[in-house]
Order: structure tokens, then sequence, then C-alpha cells
């Protein structure tokens, strides 16, 4: 507790945690009995030092890790005087914790929850504490760090019905936070739990008719923002584990059902289409039904050029497979997909060996080069282009003409007047920027600008 430090509210602030206390918002450290929130309370160079004396071989492991694997040695090893190591960590955990005092579980969640709805277009499946992050943009755009947009704020329509309908969505984000938790532990087991659980508590709301009719009443990428919206981020989270565990019929019937709505999450569509389709080949081995499901994809109104073409050239593979004669001429029955080649430059470099598989590839700095030594392929190409006449150059994945086009049309981009695309002052985007709707919400603004960008060119 000597670590808090709010002037604003007084020099000493043991009178306020002594009401916070009193009024059953505080747990205080003589109440703190279990080991594993002890250690979750401890900074992590602290809980590094203890991993050290209880001789963890790893310690440089995330702090949530670090904590399992304490827990684990203490439930697994005694002291040289037959003690259990339970006790003897939690000593030292609270020695070195100090004086303290952990928020009580139920305000916790009720103020995660007044966050939640405050932040509700920056929730992501990985964060369990959905809502804190608006506090750090909060500090920083208030020590002026961070400096937002302008543009002016305009809601018309909920995302959230009522009460109910806020606090499934932050139980949806505690339980994708869990099964993403697991899934990236490689405990796929637990992960299955969590996924099964999930679908016996929401799955009902899922098939709601009012709830469903109500959420396509809303913009597409104010729908983003739904419980059902989340839910059908976690239902495609289980294909992941089912897949892990190799039960690829439950995930092609968890992926038909994903498919056989259209209201929620319809960007993910050729994403699921093309491992819906891959799942059926090679795993189902059924190349004439994977062969129907990419046609329905291809015909799917929802699905972008790019998986398409993913679609479209599976289907080629399975059209011309040794093993699949009888299908061959069935490619013309599949809705061709025709995209223009794009231009291409090759050159080569010499590759450096590899010492293992995970290693990062490698080549030899070209003759002529100034750096003598191994490089990436990044390096490579400008050092290519350099030789050529092109003094400088910079390896950014498409960020440098993201950026350009941002600032050409930057007036376009926070246009004013198109509703439900500003919901907080903390957005560095509109809401409806990846969505074909961002054309159309601007299309009358678009031509004068389009044309300096033709001039620029």
């Amino acid at each position: 507790m000597s670590k808090l430090k709010y002037p604003g509210i007084a020099a000493d602030l043991s009178f306020a945690l002594q009401e916070l206390l009193s009024a059953g918002f505080l747990i205080g450290e003589q109440n703190l009995h279990d080991l594993t929130v002890v250690l979750g309370l401890l900074p992590a160079p602290d809980l590094r030092i203890l991993a050290k004396d209880v001789r963890l071989a790893d310690t440089g492991q995330p702090k949530s890790r670090l904590v399992e694997c304490i827990v684990q040695h203490c439930s697994t090893q005694r002291s040289v005087f037959g003690r259990s190591m339970h006790s003897v960590v939690f000593k030292k955990a609270k020695r070195l914790l100090g004086s303290c005092c952990l928020l009580k579980e139920e305000p916790r969640v009720t103020l995660l929850r007044m966050l939640l709805l405050f932040s509700l277009t920056d929730i992501t499946l990985e964060d369990e504490d959905a809502g804190l992050k608006v506090l750090f943009s909060l500090l920083m755009a208030n020590m002026q760090k961070i400096v937002y947009p302008s543009y002016t704020i305009s809601r018309s329509v909920k995302a959230l019905r009522d009460r109910d309908s806020l606090i499934r969505l932050q139980k949806l984000l505690f339980s994708a936070a869990e099964l993403m938790g697991h899934l990236q532990r490689h405990e796929f087991e637990p992960a299955l739990q969590d996924y099964l659980m999930a679908k016996r508590e929401f799955d009902n709301y899922y098939k709601d008719e009012d709830v469903v009719r109500y959420d396509e009443s809303l913009p597409v990428w104010v729908r983003e923002f739904t419980p059902n919206s989340l839910y059908t981020k976690l239902l495609y989270l289980g294909v992941e584990v089912l897949q892990k565990m190799r039960n690829y019929a439950a995930a092609v019937i968890q992926l038909e059902e994903l498919l056989g709505q259209t209201a929620y999450c319809i960007t993910s569509r050729g994403r699921w289409w093309e491992r819906l389709s891959l799942n059926i080949d090679q795993h189902l081995k059924q190349p004439a039904k994977a062969l129907c499901v990419i046609t329905s994809g291809l015909l799917d109104p929802h699905v972008r050029t790019g998986h398409k073409l993913g679609l479209y050239l599976r289907a080629v593979k399975i059209c011309s497979s040794p093993k699949n004669k009888s299908l061959k001429n069935r490619l013309e029955d599949v809705p061709a997909v025709l995209c223009q080649e794009p231009p291409s430059r090759v050159f080569h470099g010499k590759l450096f060996p590899k010492s293992t598989t995970a290693a990062k590839t490698s080549f030899y700095a070209p003759d002529f080069a100034e750096n003598e030594g191994l490089c990436g392929v990044e390096d490579l190409a400008l050092m290519h282009y350099e030789q050529l006449g092109y003094t400088d150059g910079v390896h950014g994945e498409g960020a440098t003409m993201t950026t350009v086009l941002s600032l050409i049309f930057w007036d376009i981009v926070f246009m004013d007047g198109i509703m439900d695309t500003f919901w907080s002052p903390f957005q560095s985007q509109p809401l409806d920027l990846r969505w074909d709707n961002f054309y159309l919400n601007r299309k009358k603004g678009d031509r004068p600008t389009f044309g300096r960008a033709i001039k620029l060119e």
C-alpha cells in the first residue's frame, strides 16, 4: 500500500483505505490466504526473485505462467524438514509483498463493466480486464503524450439493448480470455471444456429471434460490439480447439453452423469457407463435398476477392489431383476467379544454411553491399534496389502507402455527419473504415481528394 500515491485525494491514504475496507470493497492482508492470489499481487521482479528462491529452472517466463509454475512446485515439493512448501513460499511472498489490500471481486467486476461500457469499441478476445485500457488512453491524452484526431462523436443506436446484454458481454469476454489462455499454453482439454461450457450458457441467446432481429437492425460495424458477435468469435475459437485435438468432424459441424447465419462476423465468412473446404477435403477425405462447399463460398456475396481466389485455387488442386480423376471435369461447374497478375521482379541471393528448423532465414550480403555478413530477405531486397539507383528505401509491409493515403484522404476519413462511426474520444479511425459501407457513406465527398491523389502520382 506504500506504493499508492494519489495526492489529489490526500497525502496519507490510510483513512480512505480503511473506509473502503469497512464498506466491504477491499480485502485486507490478514484475510489473504490464497497463494495464487498473493503471487498474482507481486510485481514481476519480486516474483522472479521468489522463483529463484524455490529453484525454478526458467524464471524468465511471463508472470501468469510463473505463478502457475510456483504453485505447481509447491504442491509437489517438500522442505528438508518434511513441511509443505506451500506455507514456506506463502510466507516469503507475503514478506516481499509487504502491506497490501485486494479489491473484492464483485466491486471489481462492476467497475470493469462500467469501463467496458465506455470503451466498447476497443474490446478484444485476449483482454479479460476489458475496459482498463481506456484508463491508460485517458491518462496519456491528459498528459498530451497521445493526441487523437478531432472529430464529432455521434450515436444514434445502442449496441447493447439492456443491462443483461452488458453483463452477458462481460461474461463472454471472461470466457474468451480464459479459452485463449489455454490455447496459447497448448492446454487443449481445458480449452475444450471452456468452449462447451460457453455453448451451454450462451447458445440460447444466439438463436433468440428477438435478439438477432435487433442486432440486424444495427449498422454492420456497430453489430461487431454485440454479445452475439463476440460469441460468434468464441465459437470459431472452438473450431481451433477441435482442430488441435484432431476432431475434424466436430469442427466441420461448428463451421457449418457459423456459415448458416449471416448476421454476425460477416467479414470472417471467407476464412470460414476456406477452413471448411480444407477440413472436408484434406481431413475428412471428401473432395466431392469440398467442391460443393467451394462453390457455395464463391457465390457468397460477403466473401472478399482474396478468399475467393483461395477457394478457387483449392478447387483447381482437387480437380487436378491424380486421386480425383472422376472430378476432373467438375472444375467447369466452379465459378472462375480471374485475377490480374501483379508485376514482379526476381533476383537471387546466396542462402546461409540454417542450424535449426526454427532459425530465421538469412542470406549472405551481396558483394556490392557496404555491410558484409548476413542479412534478412528484406535487407537483401533493399540492397538490390540500392544498386539500381534507389538510395533510400524502407521495409514497411504497406505501412508507407497506408500512411500517405491516410494523409491525402484525411478530411474524408474523419468526415463529420456520418452517424455511428465515432463513438469514443479515443479512436484513431472511424468504426466503418474496413467495411464496404465506408465508401458508400462518403461517396459524395471523395471525388476532389481523389483527383489530388492522381495529380500527386
